[in-house]
């Protein structure tokens, strides 16, 4: 009878061990995914500052070269 305990014991004690593994790393999970989109987010916003840093020199160029030719 002590050996059936000690059994179910053991295996409810394994049990709750996987539950907190998987519960670790599903909180790791939700970790790196957050990560991940903020990563995104910055790499976007650097994107677009990009281009609007492209586009604003483009025009200042342009700028440039019509009021040399004017001259």
């Amino acid at each position: 009878m002590s050996s059936l305990r000690e059994q179910e014991k053991r295996r409810i004690e394994e049990g709750l061990r996987r539950l907190r593994e998987e519960r670790l790393d599903l909180a790791d999970a939700e970790d790196l995914q957050t990560f991940v989109e903020s990563k995104k987010q910055e790499s976007l916003d650097g994107g677009i500052a990009l281009a609007l840093g492209l586009i604003l020199l483009g025009a200042g160029l342009i700028i440039y070269l019509t009021e040399k030719r004017g001259h």
